[in-house]
């Protein structure tokens, strides 16, 4: 009882309160404005990210996520970074009950770890990728800018061995409907069979079409 009054808590702290507007730093109480508040400073953090401006040990683990995250979002949020301790869903779609996160984000960094990059073709990699990207995606960990980081983590995977990602190739539709698909049944998060996993083959064709050669 106590953990859910907890979680319930830390749920309604993220908003300003009386409304469903995110509790933020620049004092927005237009959830328009802070839509594009968000938008432009995510995006200039980055490029900041992206160029080595921010320098964030490339770990590919949950410590690296969070420290992704606070970059994009520290400047709006004052969670950012922080796992979320509530159940999180939007519509129809359920993300990864809070017992689990830790093990999906730590599954999905053994998995980074184990590949044999250097042998990996086109291909394989965006299969590689889409796998990393479904864990993280169902993971999702934070309370908003989830997307934002775990493409961002992908891309710098992506980067790291010799690949770019330019998801301007994917339209967006097609990106929502992949990692909807991807994401577990909410009725099997918890089988006999153990505890549901995310489905990557609903995001290859995504990453297929995102990994290009780079131009540098």
């Amino acid at each position: 009882m106590f953990r859910q009054r907890k979680a319930r808590a830390a749920w309604e702290a993220t908003f300003i309160p009386g409304t469903y507007i995110l509790a933020n730093k620049l004092g927005i109480t237009d959830a328009r404005q802070l839509q594009r508040a968000e938008f432009e400073l995510a995006t200039d953090a980055e490029l900041r990210v992206l160029d080595g401006s921010t320098r964030i040990p490339a770990t590919y683990d949950f410590d690296h996520l969070k420290a992704l995250h606070r970059a994009l979002a520290g400047d709006i949020y004052p969670w950012a970074g922080q796992c979320r301790i509530y159940e999180l869903g939007r519509g129809s779609v359920s993300f990864a009950p809070t017992h689990v996160i830790d093990r999906q984000l730590a599954t999905m960094a053994r998995f980074v770890r184990k590949q044999p990059w250097a042998e990996l073709g086109h291909d394989e990699t965006a299969q590689v990728l889409a796998h990393v990207y479904a864990r993280l995606n169902y993971a999702h960990p934070f309370r908003d800018c989830n997307g934002r980081a775990g493409k961002l983590l992908v891309r710098l995977l992506a980067r790291e061995h010799g690949w770019e990602l330019d998801y301007s190739r994917v339209p967006i539709a097609d990106w929502i409907h992949g990692s909807r698909l991807s994401l577990p049944d909410p009725s099997a998060v918890s089988t006999w069979a153990g505890p549901a996993e995310p489905d990557p083959a609903y995001l290859v064709p995504a990453f297929h079409r995102a990994l290009i050669e780079p131009p540098w």
